[in-house]
């Protein structure tokens, strides 16, 4: 699934940078080296990150 149409982020672009230790939205971006640009996927890419720093925080 598509996060970011803008740049390309998919679903499984942001798990991967999540599992290399990313842990917000805007990192994820940085990862990419890229900026949101229209902005509609950023509460979206909030709600994954948030989601997976939930998971890690249980373990």
């Amino acid at each position: 699934m598509y996060i970011c149409l803008c740049n390309n982020l998919n679903s499984k672009k942001v798990d991967y940078a999540l599992q290399k230790g990313v842990s917000s939205t805007k990192k994820v971006y940085k990862f990419y080296n890229c900026k949101p640009k229209c902005g509609k996927c950023i509460d979206l890419m909030n709600g994954i990150v948030e989601k997976e720093s939930n998971k890690a925080k249980a373990l």
